[in-house]
This record gives C-alpha cells, structure tokens and sequence, in this order.
C-alpha cells in the first residue's frame, strides 16, 4: 500500500515563560505550497481558522492563556502564520498542565491531524489539515475557498473549507 503523500512537519517545544501562561512554539515546515485550516475542537463546537497558502516553513505557536490568577481556567490560542483560534475556553486540571505531545510531526495532505489533546472540561482538541494549493482557489483578500467537495476530507470540516478566513461550527452531535 502506498505511503500517503506528507504535506509538512511540524517540530517545536515549550518555551519557559515564567507565570502559568503556558506556550508551545514551533515552526511548519512544507515540501510544497498549501492551504492550512486550523482547528480547535470542543465537543460541542470546531473553532477554525485560515492560514494563507504557504511556501516553505511557518510559525505555529500554541498557548494555555491563564485567564484567573492561581485558578485552572485557561484560553487555547493556536496560529500557524496568519491564521488563529483563540475563542475556546477550558478548565484544565491543574495549573501546571502541560499537553502531551510527539514532535516532530508529519501531517498528511488533506488529512486531519491532531497536534494537541487538552485533558480539560471540555476537553479539546488541536490540529491541522493541509490541502494542495492546487485544490483552492484564491480571493484578491488572499481567503482561499475548496475547488470541489472531497470525498478524502471529514466533512464535518466542508463548511469551513468554503468559508470566509475563520468561524464556528456548531456540531450537531457533540462528541465526547
């Protein structure tokens, strides 16, 4: 069987800040030009966002913004270049909580890949999907919109894909 095309690798760490705000910087680094759609899942609602197509490599960084002084109550914050998510809202189980993850990371083209778990109430989700420039086409604003539906792609996330540069979308089964 043949080994799925990689669209990029992400590889990065977290970066000592002092405080409880908590952050993961790294850098996307691509072996062509794609599309990025970020995603920050609850189990009631995706929050997503745009990056504009990308060349050879970009920022992501991913925050634990504290939003209560010695309390757990924290914002997820995701970018990757242009594009981010920083409407979800958590309580994580400690202060000190630090995600797991594996870097570095291959993520697959139109794939769905999750970077970060959040152990939280509610518990979310981090990830990307990657698509070749080649199946979006590009506003003068430079909000890329999906050519065509894709069978390959979670169709929980076509809405987005046709979309403006970020939203919401409600699930109508919230997952668990």
């Amino acid at each position: 069987m043949p080994e799925e095309p990689r669209a990029l690798t992400i590889d990065g760490s977290w970066i000592e800040q002092g405080g409880p705000n908590r952050r993961w910087q790294g850098t996307a680094v691509f072996a062509d030009s794609y599309a990025l759609l970020l995603t920050v899942a609850l189990p009631d609602s995706i929050f997503w966002a745009k990056s504009r197509t990308a060349g050879t490599s970009l920022a992501v960084s991913f925050h634990l913004h504290d939003l209560e002084k010695d309390l757990a109550k924290a914002q997820v914050i995701f970018r990757v270049g242009d594009g981010w998510s920083q409407h979800a809202k958590v309580v994580l189980p400690r202060i000190d909580y630090l995600p797991p993850n594996s870097f570095p990371l291959s993520v697959p083209v139109n794939v769905w890949t999750e970077l970060f778990r959040v152990d939280a109430d509610p518990p979310a989700s981090v990830g990307l999907l990657a698509i070749a420039r080649a199946s979006v086409k590009m506003g003068r604003t430079g909000v890329w919109r999906l050519l065509e539906a894709r069978a390959d792609i979670d169709p929980e996330l076509l809405p987005a894909l046709q979309a403006g540069r970020h939203g919401v979308l409600v699930r109508k089964i919230p997952c668990s």
